[in-house]
């Protein structure tokens, strides 16, 4: 998803590093490794990593993890809010 709000120069080396290290840790049935996706906890920390790598390297990112009724599209609703601003939204659509 970066790549929708940085040019490929602009993204920051440890950035592309912390990103490829914790995504793509779920296992699938027969026993790969990120042949199942990334894992609702390491979309979280990798979230708040890049959140305080922004803050302590002046990278202009904000991200937001939303949850159960936050989660919604309507004239309130913080998805809404952020494509208008030119954000991006991903959504991990996970159903037992």
């Amino acid at each position: 998803m970066l790549s929708a709000l940085f040019d490929r120069e602009e993204i920051p080396p440890d950035v592309i590093k912390y990103i490829m290290f914790y995504c793509l840790d779920v296992y699938n049935d027969k026993g790969e490794i990120g042949k199942k996706g990334t894992s609702v906890m390491a979309m979280m920390f990798i979230s708040n990593w890049l959140c305080q790598f922004g803050k302590a390297k002046d990278f202009p990112i904000e991200i937001a993890y939303l949850t159960k009724e936050n989660v919604f599209i309507g004239q309130t609703s913080k998805i809404v809010m952020a494509l208008q601003q030119g954000g991006v939204v991903c959504s991990d659509d996970y159903h037992e």
